[in-house]
């Protein structure tokens, strides 16, 4: 155990040094100055570093507990650009920062689906969004650490896995709808003049074809072939973003009940239950009941995640982990790292056993937000999954059970799959 000679120990020191531990395995032990006996080695973390001294320069980021944000600018610590905080570039307090989406705190200018947007973001203030930032800052610290102490450096293979995430909105584009929608929707189709899918809903409903939303054997498919698969549920009430078969259908919750006996299925909280706590906690209990087990992992629907109070309400909820973290307009590392980890909460001052999952990319901020051709978002995604390889972790992608269907819009989208699978486990000769 390496001691860190510390001006004073607080959560935020704290959870910092949880994090090297739980990425890189290196574990530190904050100690008070005051309490280091001199013979003792220790890299010192302090703002009044002195020149004998061996270690870094702190911010006052993590000696205080205040939601304020000290002038946050663009530095350099040991050749890497880092964040600086009223002019002290600070490894350290750059992954607290970037981790705790401190930035997002006391945020105001939300899109209309109540979204943070990446345009306000720092890594796209300082082109970050390709690079994988908080891994970046534990490897130079630790590289600083290292040098400073002459130690012989300790090492972790970087093991990267491909993660695939399905959003069920819609279990069935027009199986077991009602009535009513099934009529409003010829409607629109004849309005449209659209005698393509005229034909293909009829077809469905008369069961001479399968629905074209039905991709669950294809999901299966990925599982069986080694890939990591875990599926998201929307089972809220019929609203104006809340549109899946209803939850009230026999064949809806015995179809679910099955296919959980298969595939890891969790959550997806319902648009309206965002802001809804007994909303939550009923959709939650309702899936639970089909499944026959505990729920504890949920990605909000349409990505509607507000620092901290959409955590605070899924840890009420007794929700355990997320996977919402990323940018649902633009692709990029939200978080600056593939790892999942635990959530400190600003607003307490305080680190929880939740656990969030970030994601890269999502099959809709490809086709719909940026409006990239599938050839223009596999080059999109090489510079992303050669990041992902040098670091490591969970390479995990949000995809829809529609958006697989090789149907409509989509059609052809599924090969990104395979793309991104490909390029993920190639070796470099």
């Amino acid at each position: 155990m390496l001691k860190v000679a510390v001006d004073k120990i607080t959560p935020r020191i704290c959870y910092v040094f949880d994090i090297i531990r739980l990425f890189r395995r290196v574990d530190f032990q904050p100690v008070l100055i005051e309490y280091l006996k001199e013979e003792e080695q220790a890299y010192f973390y302090s703002q009044e570093l002195s020149v004998e001294n061996k270690g870094l320069k702190a911010s006052v980021l993590l000696y205080e507990d205040a939601w304020r944000v000290p002038g946050l600018t663009k530095g350099m610590f040991e050749g890497e650009e880092c964040l600086a905080f009223e002019g002290v570039a600070d490894p350290l307090a750059a992954i607290f920062y970037h981790l705790t989406r401190m930035e997002e705190y006391n945020y105001t200018n939300y899109d209309k689906h109540g979204r943070f947007q990446f345009k306000d973001s720092f890594v796209n203030q300082f082109n970050w969004e390709t690079k994988l930032m908080t891994e970046r800052w534990i490897d130079i610290f630790l590289k600083d650490v290292f040098f400073q102490l002459q130690i012989f450096p300790i090492t972790v293979e970087a093991s990267l896995k491909l993660r695939l995430t399905f959003d069920i909105d819609n279990t069935f584009a027009f199986k077991w709808k009602p009535a009513s929608r099934i009529l409003g929707s010829y409607f629109k189709d004849l309005m449209r003049l659209d005698f393509k899918r005229i034909a293909v809903k009829t077809q469905t409903l008369l069961g001479c074809r399968k629905d074209p939303y039905d991709t669950f054997d294809k999901i299966k498919s990925f599982q069986m072939n080694g890939i990591d698969v875990q599926l998201f549920w929307l089972l809220g009430d019929f609203g104006a973003f809340d549109r899946n078969v209803p939850n009230t259908s026999k064949k809806h919750l015995n179809f679910i009940r099955q296919l959980g006996k298969e595939l890891n299925i969790g959550l997806h909280p319902s648009y309206a239950s965002n802001t809804n706590s007994e909303r939550l906690s009923n959709e939650k209990q309702l899936l639970e009941k089909v499944l026959g087990r505990p729920v504890d992992k949920s990605r909000q629907h349409f990505l509607k995640l507000q620092f901290p109070f959409t955590y605070q309400r899924n840890m009420e909820a007794g929700l355990k982990a997320d996977y919402t973290l990323g940018f649902g307009d633009a692709l990029g590392f939200r978080a600056g790292t593939l790892r999942c980890f635990p959530f400190f909460d600003i607003s307490e001052n305080k680190q929880y056993d939740f656990w969030i999952y970030p994601f890269v990319y999502m099959d809709g901020t490809l086709r719909e937000y940026l409006r990239f051709s599938l050839e223009e978002s596999k080059r999109a995604l090489l510079p992303l999954i050669e990041e992902a390889k040098r670091f490591g972790g969970d390479f995990i992608s949000i995809w829809h059970n529609e958006t697989i269907s090789d149907w409509s819009d989509w059609k052809g989208w599924v090969e990104l799959i395979d793309f991104t699978q490909r390029n993920i486990y190639e070796t470099d000769n």
